[in-house]
């Protein structure tokens, strides 16, 4: 009567493996849920990560007790972040285990996510090391337009005097930047899954509130009119074998009008952190977060901030704002 009812999973049912039924799940989410390539592909590593702690277990063998040891053991050797997004996954897999009856219910929807105590590198103490100042910006773009070439210096400035996501500079076109007026307009990010130049593919940015227009100073502005016009020239000289099915403006040294790569650039922003004797470890993304920094001594509110990046709430520019208007707060005070 328990089996009919669902509240038990009937035998011949109970040999699938997680493993086996996460791939099912993933051909059905990738059919159904209507989202990106790449949010696919994340779906696909978690699924991985999954499968070498429990892929073995059977489905009918989860339960909480279970659920929770794995949890536990991905605490140990992820983030909190890249941990709630392979619980997540799992998650899905299981609820759609027991709407197929291959599961009496779900154990995760009971677990709990192991918390770390916050330790001394937690506190805002050393928040500083999540941006550059405005004088280790300035040394950098020096040592860049120093030691690189004219693309590469372009490229990392219009990052941290735009704030756009590296995905989004890679995908830039023509075609997007208005020099009269001088704006840019984020429309695509770049995507890559296997490193592999010819291999990109470009889709819609990452949220709704990515798509925007940017103003750039007119300084900004014009190193990208003459990287635009370089490129233009390189086209011309390499036309028989210029990849023109977009005019991107940051393009491949080996693959002629092929989108540059992120791990060619990042490879390059590495040894230019090195030369300018900067943490060799800094993201791309120390560079968004600059412009956050810089944007908030400016004098910037917050919404205009998340508005010029594209983001409804991050956490990281939140405690950046917070940390350099501190001192603009106690201005006021005295001023009164």
């Amino acid at each position: 009567n328990e089996a009919d009812k669902g509240v038990v999973v009937k035998k011949q049912k109970s040999s699938v493996t997680i493993a086996e039924f996460a791939q099912v799940w993933l051909d059905h989410y990738k059919a159904t849920s209507g989202n990106k390539v790449s949010t696919v592909n994340d779906r696909r590593r978690s699924i991985i990560t999954i499968n070498k702690y429990i892929g073995n277990v059977r489905i009918c063998d989860i339960t909480l007790l279970m659920y929770n040891k794995f949890l536990e053991a991905l605490s140990q050797d992820y983030a909190a972040n890249t941990l709630s997004n392979i619980h997540a996954v799992a998650s899905m897999i299981l609820d759609y285990a027991t709407e197929c009856s291959l599961l009496a219910s779900n154990p995760a929807r009971d677990a709990k996510k192991p918390k770390k105590a916050e330790t001394l590198d937690d506190v805002d103490d050393d928040i500083e090391e999540w941006y550059l100042s405005k004088s280790e910006l300035t040394h950098l773009l020096n040592v860049v337009k120093d030691t690189g070439d004219l693309q590469r210096y372009t490229l990392i400035r219009l990052l941290a005097y735009t704030g756009m996501r590296i995905g989004e500079a890679l995908a830039l076109e023509v075609s997007r930047v208005n020099i009269e007026k001088s704006t840019i307009k984020i429309r695509r990010t770049y995507c890559n899954d296997t490193g592999r130049v010819q291999d990109y593919y470009l889709q819609t940015p990452k949220t709704k509130s990515s798509i925007r227009d940017i103003d750039i100073d007119t300084e900004t502005m014009d190193i990208l009119r003459m990287c635009i016009y370089e490129q233009r020239r390189n086209k011309m000289r390499q036309r028989d074998v210029w990849h023109d099915k977009h005019d991107f403006i940051f393009t491949s040294r080996r693959y002629p009008g092929y989108p540059t790569t992120h791990g060619a650039e990042y490879y390059n922003y590495k040894k230019y952190l090195k030369a300018a004797q900067l943490n060799p470890d800094y993201t791309f993304h120390v560079l968004r977060h600059t412009h956050a920094s810089l944007l908030a001594e400016s004098g910037a509110t917050l919404e205009q901030i998340q508005e010029r990046l594209g983001h409804v709430n991050d956490e990281i520019t939140r405690r950046i704002y917070l940390h350099i208007t501190k001192v603009s707060k106690a201005n006021v005070i005295a001023n009164f």
